[in-house]
Order: structure tokens, then C-alpha cells, then sequence
């Protein structure tokens, strides 16, 4: 083999070698995911079940009321020491949210509705309650911003809080959803993984390396 063609082989190896890279997408069932919404005026028991995902902050006959959502993605199959190239999480609007004005649409009618997505530091189950609420960090927490329109998907960029969970593991346990302003009347309405239209369920899409 003469030189030309002995770099030539080099080139290529080297290239595909730094491509190698996995893509797996994530869009558990209400079997298989866990998720739940938590609300300040239910302080035991679970909301597990529900098919809401919101972050919202309202009155019911005139007491304030807020409400946060919580989600965590079984990420055993990235293994461990992975490098994170990208990871977006997709949040679908619910046509047939009950919470807010019941008619399915993000509101902000009383200042903004952007959120914050927080890494969860500690253990939970879908039988979470306000009481019981697991601990978040602010390290890397991402913001949604106020709605453009109000049956808006969102496509939220998690890859720097999915590599701190990848990299610690036992301070990572999913995602908490919280309004920025926690005043009504703002709410984001999303579908959670137990909707029954599974094309609206929570959708994890990971690229690693």
C-alpha cells in the first residue's frame, strides 16, 4: 500500500471514530412513565394518575392555588461516563386540560408564564404530594419562556441537567416544572405520559457519545 493511499485509510478511520455517536428517544406510557403534578391545596395523596403536566398558579372561590409538575425519564440505557451531544425534552400542549379556564390553552393573563425546569435531587414516587415534594437544585435549570401561542409545543433544551444527572446519578431523579411567578393567573398546560392520546405524552430525545 503506497503512502496516498495509507492516509487516505487513516482519515476516514479517525473521522468515523469521532462520529460514533447514539440517538435514543424517550416517550414512556402511563405504564412505563412517571410523572404527577402536585398542588398547594392538596397536601397528601397522590396526583399521579392525572393527565395534566402544568405549571399554574390560579384560585379556587378565591383562595390562590399553585401547581407544579414533576418528571423523571428511565435513562439506564445511556451509559455511564457518556458525553451528552444533545438532549431535548418535547412538552405537548393539553387540549383537554381542566386546569385554568378548562379550555385546554397556556394563560397569562396576570404577567408572564415562564417557567423554570429544575433538576430534582431526591428520591420520589408518582404519590408525591406538595407535603412531600422532592428537593431541586437551581444549577443549570432551564427556563420556558411565556407562551406565543396558546396551544404552543414546547422543544426545551435539558442537555447540560441531563449530563449533571448522567454524571451523578444519585443527585438526579428527573425534572420539576414551576412557574417563575407563582401569582395567578398563569398556567402552561401540558399533556402528561398518562393521556390517553399517546403522540401528546412527554418525549425525551437524547444524543450521546
Amino acid at each position: 500500500m503506497n503512502k496516498k493511499y495509507s492516509f487516505l485509510f487513516a482519515f476516514v478511520f479517525i473521522v468515523s471514530f469521532a462520529n460514533c455517536q447514539t440517538t435514543i428517544v424517550l416517550q414512556p406510557n402511563a405504564t412505563s412513565g412517571k410523572d404527577a403534578f402536585i398542588s398547594d391545596n392538596v397536601t397528601t395523596g397522590g396526583q399521579g394518575n392525572s393527565a395534566e403536566f402544568d405549571a399554574a398558579a390560579w384560585t379556587i372561590g378565591g383562595t390562590p392555588l399553585k401547581i407544579r409538575g414533576l418528571i423523571d425519564f428511565n435513562l439506564s440505557s445511556v451509559p455511564s461516563g457518556a458525553n451528552i451531544e444533545s438532549a431535548v425534552l418535547t412538552l405537548y400542549n393539553n387540549p383537554n386540560s381542566q386546569n385554568g379556564n378548562a379550555n385546554g390553552q397556556h394563560v397569562h393573563s396576570n404577567g408572564s408564564n415562564a417557567a423554570f425546569l429544575q433538576r430534582i435531587t431526591s428520591p420520589w414516587t408518582e404519590n408525591v404530594s406538595w407535603n412531600t415534594q422532592p428537593t431541586t437544585t437551581t444549577l443549570n435549570q432551564v427556563t420556558l419562556p411565556q407562551d406565543t401561542d396558546p396551544f404552543q409545543n414546547y422543544n426545551v433544551d435539558v442537555k447540560l441537567l441531563i449530563q449533571d444527572i448522567i454524571a451523578n446519578p444519585s443527585q438526579g431523579y428527573g425534572f420539576l416544572l414551576k412557574l417563575q411567578e407563582e401569582s395567578p393567573y398563569k398556567l402552561l398546560a401540558f399533556a402528561s405520559s398518562d393521556h390517553p392520546n399517546a403522540s401528546l405524552h412527554p418525549k425525551l430525545e437524547i444524543t450521546y457519545s
